[in-house]
């Protein structure tokens, strides 16, 4: 079974974390930690750009696991970048298992607080955990491992994989609830 770290990155919303950790329990069908929350170094913030670099708090975040097995998940409250892209709503390393997401540019009106933004933040830790796990993006625009370019193609996909993707992750040994696949299972 796999472990999953969970940790809030410069802010701490009991409500969202909750909502996150009983999420990946059940797709995941997984134990879940909650690490203690932990503040962004600012010094990986681009002043000119007003956003983080999302390599820099990869690597950064990836010496707050506990456990070397484990997915740590990340919610990071920041505006993040990778070079070649105005912004990223996560990122992902296979290699040192680790998945972060950031909320900026995942939240509305409501804020922190509202349906839509809480479907957002699941979608993105689906998608990113799915990097972590092996997959890559998909073309199948209601799948959720399809790139997203705005917030609108977030918004378009689904929370699930699509049977292609499910295939991928149940066929590598990775327990998926059925309830989060759009489809037929393709091998």
């Amino acid at each position: 079974m796999t472990v999953f770290e969970l940790i809030s990155l410069g802010f701490y919303n009991l409500k969202l974390i909750n909502v996150i950790e009983n999420f990946i329990t059940e797709v995941f069908q997984s134990e879940v930690i909650i690490l203690p929350q932990t503040q962004v170094p600012s010094d990986y913030k681009n002043i000119y750009r007003g956003q983080y670099d999302g390599f820099k708090l990869l690597r950064w975040s990836s010496n707050l696991k506990r456990l070397e097995s484990s997915i740590l998940v990340g919610l990071a409250d920041v505006d993040a970048y990778v070079l070649g892209l105005n912004f990223i709503f996560g990122i992902a390393d296979p290699k040192s298992r680790v998945a972060l997401v950031f909320l900026e540019r995942l939240k509305e009106a409501e804020g922190l607080q509202g349906v839509k933004f809480i479907t957002r933040v699941k979608k993105e830790v689906l998608h990113e955990v799915g990097h972590v796990l092996g997959l890559r993006h998909c073309s199948n625009k209601k799948c959720v491992m399809v790139f997203s370019n705005s917030i609108y193609d977030t918004d378009f996909k689904e929370f699930k994989y699509c049977g292609s993707c499910y295939g991928f992750l149940i066929h590598s040994g990775f327990s998926v609830n059925p309830k989060y696949s759009l489809g037929e299972v393709i091998s």
